[in-house]
């Protein structure tokens, strides 16, 4: 058979069946019970032989009943364990909800950094989208712009295309009229029989002369010089650059910042809102959590006075009830002055 209980006041584990007259009979309803302790000797104070019972608040070390009446725990203040542990359960408490409060702090401003985050995604993804349409615009102005400067190019050849066409056309003519004369000098030169040279040369002749005689056409002037279209296209180059252009990419950036603005005045919207839950919360919060001016002084001076000890003289265990107020008060101030600079902060973020 196996231990079920431990007796604390009879100092022995039991088991199931041995177990049963401590919880039946009336004469063992004082004898405490805990489940099975294999360390009992733990339990046991090492001068005496005999279980600890109390816990000396001036040593911070459990003592058995010997202990508190002779010995150098004589005339100490004492508290049962069951109280100690009751004093120590209700520091937990306390803890837990310190550990409760950070965490929902913590929370707030993990959602906050979250929102953040999706704000930040949200706005690259603006961000990319006013960037796509603007692109877009820039490509059909740039067009736009090639467009003007290919018109002013066809502009400037239109006005010259008709003059060099004629003047092509009468040169033109000359080649051809020349070629006549040509054709027909070499006509005369292969003949060999000198009548009929003489002959045809008479007339022949007589026409090439008649056709050399004839002045050759001179080409009207074409001004090919690109000065003045230089001077269009550097107006046009101008304008596009100082009007057209900022003037889109100004119109993105404002219509990108201005959702920004919006973004930014639901944020501070939404923070006030809660900022408002908050004061209603610490409104209705019980007064018993708040202390007073008075005992925020008393907490000061012993805080002063035990800065002022030998720190030989503190102990490494574990419960101190007047250290773990003091550690409390201490790190809810702490906790206090840290909201204050959050505030602050979100204030001049603000």
């Amino acid at each position: 058979m196996f231990a079920v209980k431990t007796c604390l006041k009879c100092e022995v584990s039991m088991c199931q069946e041995h177990v049963k007259p401590h919880l039946e009979l009336p004469a063992f309803c004082e004898h405490p019970l805990t489940d099975p302790i294999n360390d009992f000797w733990k339990r046991k104070c090492l001068e005496h032989d005999e279980i600890y019972r109390y816990y000396c608040m001036d040593d911070k070390m459990c003592v058995c009943n010997a202990c508190t009446i002779e010995g150098e725990h004589s005339g100490h203040t004492m508290k049962t364990l069951k109280n100690t542990m009751k004093d120590l359960k209700g520091t937990l408490d306390k803890q837990l909800y310190r550990v409760d409060r950070k965490y929902s702090m913590a929370e707030k401003k993990l959602q906050e950094q979250k929102e953040k985050e999706r704000q930040n995604k949200k706005f690259m993804d603006d961000s990319e989208a006013c960037f796509n349409r603007l692109e877009e615009d820039m490509k059909a102005k740039v067009l736009s712009f090639i467009i003007r400067l290919r018109e002013c190019t066809r502009t400037h050849c239109d006005t010259n295309g008709p003059a060099i066409q004629k003047n092509i056309f009468r040169i033109c003519q000359d080649q051809a009229r020349l070629q006549e004369v040509r054709c027909g000098i070499e006509s005369l030169m292969q003949e060999n029989d000198p009548f009929r040279f003489i002959e045809a040369y008479k007339t022949t002749g007589k026409q090439c002369r008649r056709q050399l005689r004839k002045n050759m056409f001179y080409p009207e002037y074409v001004d090919m010089e690109t000065e003045v279209l230089v001077a269009i296209m550097e107006e046009e180059m101008k304008k596009f650059l100082d009007e057209e252009l900022p003037g889109h990419i100004l119109t993105a950036i404002n219509s990108l910042f201005h959702l920004s603005d919006l973004e930014e005045e639901e944020e501070e919207n939404e923070e006030e809102a809660a900022e408002e839950d908050d004061d209603d919360d610490f409104d209705d919060s019980s007064e018993g959590e708040m202390r007073s001016e008075g005992e925020e002084e008393e907490d000061e001076e012993e805080e002063d006075d035990e800065d002022g000890r030998d720190p030989s003289e503190l102990g490494d265990d574990p419960y101190s009830p007047g250290e773990e107020e003091e550690e409390e008060r201490s790190e809810e101030e702490e906790e206090d002055d840290d909201d204050d600079d959050e505030e602050d902060e979100e204030e001049r973020g603000v």
